[in-house]
């Protein structure tokens, strides 16, 4: 099952998350001009973490821990 429901929402998140970037390297001279894979990784999860935080703010989700990890509903 698919439960992303708009798949070009992600694509373009991923899109600006590159540019953003390669726009800093650009800014600071640094080159080459690419985002590295793990680079892109760790901006995409401290975007994710914002986001789940948020949702657990505004109560639409629930979150607890299992033994090795966390679980995350819906409310």
């Amino acid at each position: 099952v698919d439960l992303c429901r708009n798949d070009n929402t992600m694509k373009q998140i991923i899109k600006d998350e590159i540019f953003a970037i390669v726009e800093v390297r650009k800014e600071q001279n640094k080159t080459p001009l690419h985002c590295l894979y793990r680079e892109l990784q760790s901006e995409i999860v401290k975007r994710l973490n914002r986001e789940l935080n948020q949702l657990f703010r505004d109560g639409e989700i629930e979150v607890g821990n299992t033994i090795n990890d966390k679980w995350i509903i819906l409310k």
